[in-house]
């Protein structure tokens, strides 16, 4: 009978090792998963805020797109057009304001005349005549 209590006693002593084993185990392996989860949690804030960043400028691009899609795009073009470049569309009737000489404040210097159209009736030479004349004087 006494080696009986004594395996049982070194059974339960086993038992006692595996068990605290065990438990260590996953003790560590929760600690493990744990820790994965806490730089996934942190990943996944600096993701979305990343997106958020994307969500922001894909608004912006989408409202430009829509703005040069849209006839607000076409009036901004043709307000620089004539302010600015001083074009017109045809058909319009374009006027000219030519100061007076004889004003006050004005330099005394005349206008050189302007050319609008031959009035002999000739047709000018095409550009590319000229420049061969200016290339190769006949």
């Amino acid at each position: 009978m006494l080696n009986a209590d004594l395996f049982r006693d070194r059974r339960s002593q086993l038992a006692k090792v595996v068990l605290l084993m065990c438990g260590c185990y996953f003790a560590l392996a929760f600690a493990g998963q744990a820790w994965k989860a806490k730089g996934l949690g942190e990943t996944l804030q600096l993701e979305q805020a990343k997106l958020v960043s994307q969500e922001k400028t894909n608004r912006q691009l989408q409202a430009r797109l829509d703005f040069l899609n849209g006839p607000g795009y076409e009036a901004y073009v043709e307000n620089v057009a004539r302010a600015q470049l001083g074009m017109a569309k045809p058909g319009d009737i374009s006027l000219f304001v030519v100061p007076d000489p004889r004003a006050p404040g004005q330099d005394k210097a005349p206008l050189p005349p302007l050319e609008v159209g031959s009035t002999t009736g000739t047709v000018p030479e095409p550009v590319w005549r000229q420049w061969l004349a200016v290339f190769f004087p006949s």
